[in-house]
């Protein structure tokens, strides 16, 4: 994540080991819920990434775009989740929410990849697996 981000009170809260949910409602009230960092992460993003799973819906709730892109990568917050280094548990609890609030499952990022797929290249098989039984179903049901 970019060093721009601890400028930005939003991102600086989403950074922390420990997600401070108070603070974090003062920066939505505020209406920050889509600032972006100087490097191009909404807040969204940036919780996704570090898999503060508690943070995403009061995110969400308060209109976070689930399916934003980042203008370099096109990577969204469902992305950021699998590019997590937060651990496969915590990553798949996270990717059932922004799951459960629409997320899309079939955005590419830049290099070509679903979040299924990256993730599956990062060696997380249970997010990976869940994509490829979701496309599965839907293929069926088509």
């Amino acid at each position: 994540m970019c060093r721009g981000c601890q400028d930005v009170p939003i991102h600086r809260i989403l950074r922390q080991h420990e997600c401070d949910l108070t603070a974090l409602q003062e920066q939505i009230d505020l209406g920050h819920v889509n600032l972006r960092s100087p490097c191009g992460k909404s807040p969204l993003m940036t919780a996704a990434y570090y898999c503060h799973k508690k943070a995403l819906a009061p995110l969400l709730e308060a209109g976070a775009v689930i399916n934003a892109v980042h203008f370099e990568t096109g990577d969204t917050p469902a992305h950021y989740v699998v590019l997590s280094m937060s651990g496969h548990i915590r990553q798949c609890g996270c990717i059932m929410v922004l799951l459960e609030y629409g997320a899309s499952i079939d955005m590419q990022n830049v290099d070509g990849y679903t979040v299924f797929e990256l993730a599956t290249k990062a060696g997380n098989k249970d997010i990976g697996n869940t994509g490829t039984a979701m496309m599965r179903a839907e293929g069926e049901a088509e």
